[in-house]
């Protein structure tokens, strides 16, 4: 991430994060590393999935019950809410996630000024 942010982009997108680390360390039950609490070089924005969706065994997904789930998902909104994150839920099918991920991350680089354009 620091590379990154050093070589100037406009725009990091980034599938998990410390912060994400920390809740998947506590929900599998492996002792969270007290340096989880120091971190504060968190994203701007953060897009939790709903679990609306069906459950789909990929080979790496957890947990197919809803119960379970719900869980972590709240474990998730949790997690952000206690560094006072901003995060946006994502529900519906992909089309709709994928068309409010867009509007929300359109809507938060406009309110801080950045445009994307070319």
């Amino acid at each position: 991430r620091h590379v990154a942010e050093r070589t100037a982009p406009k725009l990091i997108i980034e599938d998990t994060d410390p912060v994400a680390t920390a809740v998947w360390s506590d929900q599998l039950g492996v002792s969270r590393d007290p340096w989880f609490a120091q971190y504060h070089e968190t994203a701007d924005l953060y897009l939790l999935m709903d679990i609306d969706l069906p459950w789909v065994d990929d080979g790496v997904r957890y947990w197919p019950d809803e119960a379970r789930r719900e869980a972590f998902k709240q474990a998730c909104v949790q997690e952000l809410e206690q560094r006072d994150l901003t995060y946006v839920l994502l529900s519906g099918d992909w089309d709709a996630r994928q068309a409010k991920a867009i509007a929300e991350a359109q809507k938060f680089l406009t309110r801080k000024g950045i445009d994307l354009s070319v």
